[in-house]
């Protein structure tokens, strides 16, 4: 089967006939993936789970992210960030994986508070009782493709001994032409150009 298909058959805001990733409704699908999952750790504890924010805007090497929404201080809700590009390449793979194990993370916040450790025995539980799924803590998807599409960085110095900071496209023009300055963590010295080459 492959795996369009078997995502026409989970999900029915998919279209017959739609072939194309580009024409499938990803922000629904990924919605109603997380519907189902929390729908599940309902029945399991008989409690509701509110649905938390959720966007695909993470890029990169990883897949999936739970974090806490907040403003100052004050934690006002949750958020799950998807990476729009991997479910596109690998779909119910996706969906299988990804989903359920962002989900442990909200549940395993709701049940047992900020204490616990991120993939603890209170996430591996969930991820094992409730979803039935193994509590991998990394996905075994291959980035090299996405990797290829970062582009050029720019190398930086600062004052610590035989550092260098890569800054990609973005940040070196704000750099160059704003006279926007970026500041190392560690020595908190102002960031400068260095004479090495571009890194492709």
């Amino acid at each position: 089967m492959t795996q369009h298909k078997a995502l026409q058959d989970t999900h029915p805001l998919l279209r017959e006939g739609d072939t194309c990733s580009a024409k499938i409704d990803w922000p629904s699908v990924l919605t109603v993936s997380v519907v189902s999952t929390l729908k599940t750790a309902e029945k399991y504890y008989g409690r509701v789970f509110e649905c938390p924010e959720i966007t695909m805007d993470l890029r990169g090497r990883a897949a999936g992210q739970f974090r806490f929404i907040t403003k100052g201080r004050r934690m006002y809700g949750a958020q799950l960030r998807f990476n729009r590009a991997l479910l596109e390449q690998y779909q119910q793979d996706f969906i299988d994986e990804v989903v359920p194990h962002e989900v442990a993370h909200l549940v395993t916040y709701v049940l047992y508070g900020r204490g616990v450790k991120p993939h603890g025995k209170e996430w591996q539980s969930i991820m094992l009782e409730v979803f039935g799924r193994e509590a991998s803590v990394r996905h075994s998807f291959d980035t090299s493709s996405l990797e290829q599409r970062k582009g050029k960085r720019f190398p930086y110095l600062c004052q610590c001994s035989g550092r260098v900071h890569q800054l990609g496209l973005t940040r070196h023009k704000r750099a160059q032409s704003r006279g926007t300055a970026y500041i190392c963590r560690s020595c908190k010295a102002s960031l400068i150009p260095s004479k090495a080459s571009v890194v492709a």
